[in-house]
């Protein structure tokens, strides 16, 4: 809600939300874990010695909870901003520094594109199974790049006279007619692209 904030309540209450975020984040983390900005209203954080995902999780309920409290503003009003955190946890996930970030992120776009309603704010990376998903968002990608966008189009039919009232456009993307996919399993992971 970063954007909405500055476009109703104007820059200053938006500065004023991320130096809050980032007060409320440094007191609820602990001397041995950091915190840091990362642009626009992303931040990162590095827990340390949290090995197993119950003990990410009552960190990241913590920092939940600070994150969320109310935030009163210079106008009178008070907001409240939703937190999404990808996680990944290490050494479970032995990566580069830079590939764990990435793996965060990745995660944190899993948790974007969830149609489950989730316990908490927050998905852990898990390799296998969002490599499979990775493949899947990279080969709807390279298929829509690449032209496999097709339209096929059906009569629609008057079912009292029996007569052809009109025509509808039905977009299909793939590159052979046995494994089209309908726009319900493409088109959410084009708006992440």
């Amino acid at each position: 809600g970063f954007k909405a904030v500055n476009d109703l309540h104007g820059h200053p209450a938006g500065d004023l939300l991320l130096r809050t975020v980032s007060d409320r984040l440094q007191a609820t983390l602990r001397e041995v874990d950091a915190a840091g900005r990362l642009g626009s209203d992303e931040f990162v954080l590095i827990l340390e010695n949290l090995e197993h995902e119950d003990d990410a999780a009552i960190m990241l309920s913590r920092v939940q909870t600070a994150i969320e409290a109310p935030i009163h503003l210079p106008n009178g009003r008070a907001i409240a901003v939703r937190s999404r955190t990808g996680v990944t946890l290490f050494p479970q996930d032995d990566s580069a520094p830079e590939r764990l970030l990435r793996h965060a992120d990745r995660a944190l776009y899993a948790f974007k594109e969830s149609k489950d309603k989730p316990v908490h704010r927050w998905k852990v990376f898990h390799a296998e199974a969002d490599e499979q998903k990775y493949v899947r968002q990279k080969t709807i990608l390279f298929l829509f790049r690449s032209g496999n966008l097709q339209v096929h189009y059906q009569p629609v039919v008057d079912l009292q006279t029996g007569e052809v009232s009109g025509i509808e456009a039905l977009a299909r993307l793939g590159s052979n007619m046995d494994s089209l996919l309908l726009p319900a399993d493409f088109i959410h992971q084009l708006s992440i692209a």
